[in-house]
């Protein structure tokens, strides 16, 4: 009897060790969801809204972790540009303002990227809807940053069907839509069906079934960002698009090509029919739930990749508070109130353990810098701190060798640490272990010494402030 418990205990043991080292080799697939000025109500299920997100609802209950304090700067460029690099906008120079077309700037090559770290270690990157990080040189933008694809646009904002927009300052207007490097034109869909078609296409392309390839997909949907146009079959449930549409020419609905307000500020937004700016925000959230809808159920059942891959959705900053619903938060997209930078957020996927789906993670706060390595962390790849070397040809110099970019080397070269500030939370997303230090930690939410004259000049939790 002895024998055979000694023989079981052993037995055991072996599977657990077994089952521990088959997760410590694993690369699930990620896909890393951004939407863009997405208040913290502006999903149904809280359950305090008229807006119609059916889908999501039931994907957040049933089948994701929801994350109840989930963190990001008060506009675009900062959130988008502490995600891909772990690190606080401060520290990257980047926390005064968005990049803009006729700024000589981007999101510096000095600090490593989390699209360079998932490249170096063997996964297919690709980025699909809007980077806005820079591009004024070829080495600033997605395919020289990590990234083997790129299908979006690189500025911050633009029409949803003709996808077009004016130069900050300016009444001149360039049309804004990428193939990798390559102007993709003649292109009148309206922007989330064409970048979730994008995505169903690049599912197509990529081997899901080879383990050894998997894939690092960031999609950032530029819904439901200014200028506020929806199809009519969203918007319709909601207003009624076409009241008083006497003057069909001049409609910006039937006539895409001057679908288009020069900027956030301006005066000059067109709304059809009977509609608010809160209708159209509204209608442009549902139609971001049907996107997600054929996008999760491609995962499920025609790829049968599901169980081996890991989403992350969260959107860039609060809501604008004249179109999106930020309650029961002060403030809005702008301020760094919790209406501008408590966003929501949830992790889902087959790869999440099951004992992990319709619970809510609410013990600390989460700031978008921890997804840096956290994903890494998931992915179980090691932290090298991997940056982008790639040049433009018309950059390479024809007298030497070099066909990467070696500017840089000497932060390797004199072991000079550009640190990480994000932490590792995956432990306590997929196990519910939770440590120490997330508990009761420092988050720097703003620091703005500069452009601060309307609003606080910084903004940080500590504890349980």
């Amino acid at each position: 009897m002895a024998t055979t418990t000694v023989t079981v205990a052993l037995l055991i043991f072996t599977y657990i060790v077994n089952i521990s080292s088959l997760e410590e080799t694993e690369h699930p697939n990620i896909l890393f969801i951004y939407v863009d000025d997405v208040g913290f109500n502006d999903f149904g299920w809280n359950g305090n809204t008229l807006t119609q997100t059916p889908f999501l609802d039931n994907l957040v209950s049933e089948e994701s972790l929801l994350i109840d304090h989930n963190y990001v700067s008060f506009v675009c460029s900062p959130t988008r540009a502490q995600m891909l690099s772990g690190r606080y906008a401060s520290h990257l120079g980047l926390q005064h303002n968005v990049f803009t077309e006729n700024v000589p700037y981007s999101l510096t090559r000095q600090v490593s990227l989390l699209s360079n770290e998932f490249q170096a270690n063997g996964y297919s990157t690709h980025l699909i809807g809007k980077y806005h990080l820079g591009f004024q040189a070829w080495e600033y933008t997605p395919t020289y940053r990590g990234f083997d694809t790129f299908q979006g646009f690189y500025n911050g904002e633009e029409t949803y069907n003709t996808h077009q927009a004016y130069v900050k300052g300016t009444d001149l207007m360039y049309y804004d839509l990428r193939d990798n490097e390559d102007p993709d034109p003649d292109i009148t869909d309206y922007s989330v069906y064409l970048q979730r078609d994008k995505y169903l296409s690049l599912m197509d392309d990529i081997d899901t079934n080879n383990n050894d390839n998997p894939f690092f997909i960031y999609l950032a949907f530029q819904a439901a960002h200014f200028p506020p146009q929806a199809p009519d079959k969203y918007a319709s449930l909601y207003c009624d698009p076409f009241a008083d549409d006497t003057d069909i020419e001049s409609n910006t609905r039937h006539n895409k090509d001057i679908d288009r307000v020069k900027d956030e500020d301006s005066n000059d937004v067109y709304l059809p029919g009977d509609c608010t700016t809160h209708d159209i925000h509204m209608a442009q959230m549902t139609s971001i739930d049907d996107a997600m809808e054929i996008i999760i159920n491609r995962l499920k059942q025609d790829l049968n990749i599901w169980d081996n891959t890991l989403i992350f959705f969260s959107s860039d900053n609060g809501a604008a508070m004249f179109s999106g619903d930020n309650a029961p938060l002060r403030g809005g997209k702008g301020t760094p109130f919790e209406g501008g930078v408590r966003v929501p957020g949830f992790v889902t996927g087959g790869y999440l353990n099951q004992d992990r789906k319709g619970q809510v993670l609410n013990e600390f706060p989460v700031h978008v810098t921890d997804w840096y390595q956290t994903l890494l962390s998931a992915s179980n790849i090691e932290l090298n701190y991997e940056r982008s070397k790639k040049l433009h040809a018309s950059s390479i110099d024809i007298d030497s060798d070099d066909e990467i970019d070696t500017k840089w080397d000497y932060i390797d070269d004199y072991n000079i640490e550009i640190p990480i500030d994000g932490k590792d939370i995956w432990n306590a997303i997929q196990n519910n272990i939770i440590d120490d230090e997330l508990l009761g930690r420092e988050i720097l939410l703003h620091l703005d010494e500069i452009d601060c004259d309307y609003e606080s000049c910084g903004a940080l939790i500590y504890q349980n402030w």
